[in-house]
């Protein structure tokens, strides 16, 4: 098995760097990947890479002494790929390119994935993985924000339904790590950067017996949030049928109202 290292260098905006092969190279021509290379004999896996990405893109990269973010092995088993990951500094460094190589591009992750020709695949595999570490850690620094924006709009919504609706079931959470992750994989083409697109991530619901207790909540969630979306499931139900008549809103705080129906000025900020 041949062993090579690659880099995957990312600016400040979330672009990755991908090169082109071409050139004298006479594998995989027109293909795009990361700076990186053969892993000679005696060398450890980043000492092979600042060599490699030294001689093709004309600089070296200040990457502490470490491990492989991961080790990614070709459907074949013929070579095996430890890929690192590493954040540049402004400006982005000077590319000069070897002479294996036709171009360089700074992409997003979704132009990453649509490149044509595309990407090599343990490339690919890897951008997708550290991508995707990159938003679970993104959505766990924002993970309080929902959690309190959770604990509030239940408290709100408990205090609304308190004497009109006294009988009604009111829930409010945020979405969890692991289900966040979860959606990220399985959403990864229609939203390419879920900690910001994604629109379930704290989500409430009463749960109201009548239809008049229904239209009782409709009235006040439309009276004081600023609708988005909404969807009412119950249109599928002809009236003389059994089921559930729900109604989904995607909503966002109005600030003229928050503080009225029972938002505190620090939960108020704390949501923004």
């Amino acid at each position: 098995m041949k062993h090579s290292a690659s880099l995957l260098i990312q600016d400040a905006n979330g672009a990755f760097l991908v090169i082109q092969r071409g050139g004298t190279s006479k594998h995989f021509v027109g293909m795009w990947e990361f700076p990186g290379g053969k892993i000679d004999s005696g060398e450890t896996p980043h000492q092979a890479l600042l060599r490699e990405v030294r001689e093709e893109v004309g600089f070296t990269p200040d990457l502490p002494q470490c491990e492989p973010s991961c080790l990614i092995v070709t459907g074949n088993g013929e070579v095996e790929y430890a890929f690192f990951g590493w954040q540049c500094p402004e400006p982005r460094p000077e590319i000069r390119l070897s002479d294996e190589h036709l171009a360089f591009k700074w992409v997003s992750f979704s132009e990453a994935r649509e490149l044509k020709p595309e990407l090599m695949e343990p490339h690919r595999k890897f951008m997708e993985r550290y991508w995707h570490k990159q938003q679970v850690m993104a959505y766990r620094a924002e993970l309080p924000h929902y959690q309190t924006y959770a604990k509030a709009l239940e408290r709100v919504l408990k205090k609304a339904c308190a004497l009109s609706i006294p009988e009604a079931v009111v829930q409010a959470r945020p979405k969890s790590v692991s289900s966040f992750a979860e959606k990220c994989v399985r959403k990864l083409s229609k939203y390419p950067d879920p900690v910001h697109q994604l629109t379930d991530l704290c989500g409430g619901r009463v749960i109201a017996q009548t239809l008049e207790q229904v239209e009782a909540v409709k009235l006040f969630i439309e009276r004081n949030f600023e609708i988005l979306e909404r969807d009412d499931k119950g249109l599928l139900l002809s009236e003389d049928k059994f089921g559930y008549r729900d109604m989904h809103y995607l909503v966002r705080l109005r600030p003229e109202r928050a503080a009225f129906i029972g938002f505190t000025s620090e939960e108020i900020t704390a949501i923004g």
